[in-house]
């Protein structure tokens, strides 16, 4: 046993945030699921933090009921909660819930009526904990809520979704019950992939994916075999509605429409493509919003689409992760591959796989090949004109550890699991200040850490943020100064924040109230 000096060597973990999902066989925190290597002596349950301690010391000492029969208040259903531990749940989860008839949460899976089949899957996948986006959307979703869900990418979404829904699918009848809709081809082939996982040995769960890049008769040929479930990007879902209808009618068998990254369809313009699908669709329906950021479109969207709904947010808004470290850097145009090759050639600052984000397919190409040459580092480029038998290659290639680094526009942003990317290169900065966000999100999946590093100078475009237009400069302070990051001085004192600030301040001039101190 270590001695009482080696302990005190060992720090404690403060906040629930700054641990990890746990491993096969770790000890499980009993507030938030994390991994619990900090035991809470008054009950010998796992917390995994201080702050878990705090949050679970507060649950018991509320309750009514003798310490004995305290243990399993916080996996209570339903009713099981008070309105005092209810909020202390929340304030661990980061969640923030607004709607009528809140469901209550879960932090097991044992506590929702799963099939057996169903729930062997959900374990043999390795789902054996529940995440904080996952303690209410599951619940939700079995309730047959509209929801729209603000949360960000890598934090466990689409088993939220996948879980319930599947358990729906395999108590109704063949037809398509289910539609997911997503904004790339690789994000709806990793949907697939793992509602195979969820549905295997489960009679009658069929997918079919509809996608393009690929031949449209092989589809068309799929969707005769009575599926249940589609997964699909708008434009080859709007091709086979509007030129194949015979082959497709979901007017009367859909019951739940998924519309994952909502964000990033309007940003790629798929907006006039979803109100297309949309009067292929039955008006009775439940529809469930996901996405990683909220903008005042997407809020307005929702309140007009759902019934009912319930908006649901896990953690900040419209921010970046706070498990990502970020290094912004002032970088002149012409010294930006200079400084990129430093990085990729010190073993102590390149963290292979990486991926480069630039803004055009043929910068992709350019810099994947000076790369490969420059750095004796295995590069490919990925862009969306690709074939896509090649771009699922790359990908794939990227997974098995074939490629050190891949060179990629805006495609891989979409929500993609690359589980084993911990470094983000943004080499060329995004067009908007939510595409930043997705981009630094590929670096950090399921609370794990990572770093992103940015290059800015003044060629770089300007960023849109909640409807109005600021200067790349201004969107970045925005976002990282309030997370402590270093920030350039040619970003802090800009002229771009000088003037921002200044429309600001009138702003909250014009909206403070005038007093007349005439008397009449």
């Amino acid at each position: 046993m270590a001695s009482s000096n080696e302990e005190d060597e060992v720090p404690v973990i403060q906040h629930s945030r700054e641990q990890r999902w746990p491993l096969e066989g770790e000890p499980v925190c009993i507030v938030c699921s994390r991994y619990g290597e900090y035991v809470l002596d008054e009950t010998d349950e796992d917390v995994c933090s201080i702050e878990c301690k705090t949050v679970r010391l507060e649950i018991l000492k509320k309750s009514q009921s003798p310490l004995a029969e305290k243990k399993e208040i916080i996996k209570s259903t339903d009713d099981g909660m008070s309105p005092e531990q209810l909020e202390a749940f929340y304030k661990m989860m980061q969640l923030e819930v607004r709607g009528s008839n809140v469901p209550g949460p879960i932090t097991d899976w044992s506590q929702l009526p799963l099939d057996p089949q169903l729930r062997s899957n959900l374990h043999s996948s390795g789902f054996n904990t529940v995440t904080p986006v996952q303690t209410l959307i599951v619940p939700a979703i079995l309730k047959k809520r509209d929801l729209l869900v603000c949360s960000a990418t890598g934090s466990g979404k689409t088993l939220s979704f996948l879980l319930p829904l599947v358990q729906l699918m395999s108590l109704l009848p063949a037809d398509p019950v289910v539609l997911v809709l997503s904004p790339t081809r690789e994000l709806c082939q990793q949907i697939e992939e793992q509602a195979k996982l969820l549905m295997k040995g489960i009679p009658g769960m069929r997918t079919a994916l509809l996608i393009g890049g690929v031949p449209i008769a092989n589809q068309l040929h799929r969707l005769k075999s009575n599926v249940k479930l589609l997964i699909a990007t708008p434009a080859r879902l709007l091709d086979i509605l509007t030129n194949h209808g015979k082959s497709l009618c979901l007017s009367s068998s859909l019951q739940v429409l998924v519309v994952d990254e909502v964000d990033s369809l309007y940003q790629m313009g798929f907006e006039e493509q979803l109100q297309s699908i949309s009067k292929h669709l039955p008006s009775k329906k439940q529809s469930l919003f996901f996405s990683a950021t909220i903008p005042p479109k997407i809020e307005t969207l929702a309140t007009e689409t759902l019934h009912n709904p319930l908006f649901i947010t896990v953690g900040t808004p419209n921010t970046s992760s706070v498990n990502v470290r970020h290094i912004v850097l002032w970088v002149e145009e012409e010294a930006k591959k200079k400084h990129l090759f430093t990085f990729l050639k010190d073993k102590d600052t390149f963290c292979p796989p990486v991926i480069i984000f630039v803004n055009s397919r043929k910068g992709t190409l350019l810099l994947a090949e000076a790369i490969d040459k420059a750095c004796d580092v295995a590069a490919i480029a990925l862009h969306g004109e690709m074939e896509q038998e090649r771009r699922s290659a790359i990908l794939s290639g990227f997974l098995a550890g074939k490629y050190e680094a891949v060179v990629a526009t805006g495609v891989l942003a979409r929500g993609l699991d690359l589980h084993n990317v911990k470094q983000i290169f943004i080499f060329d900065a995004p067009s908007t200040i939510d595409e930043f966000i997705h981009q630094v999100g590929r670096s950090s999946r399921l609370g794990s850490k990572g770093w992103a590093i940015t290059f800015i100078n003044n060629t770089d475009k300007t960023f849109v943020t909640t409807g109005v237009a600021l200067g790349i400069f201004t969107g970045l302070v925005d976002l990282l100064e309030p997370l402590g990051v270093d920030l350039p001085a040619q970003l802090l004192h800009h002229r771009q924040n000088e003037v921002e600030k200044r429309r600001r301040k009138r702003m909250l001039q014009d909206k403070t109230p005038k007093v007349n101190y005439h008397k009449k």
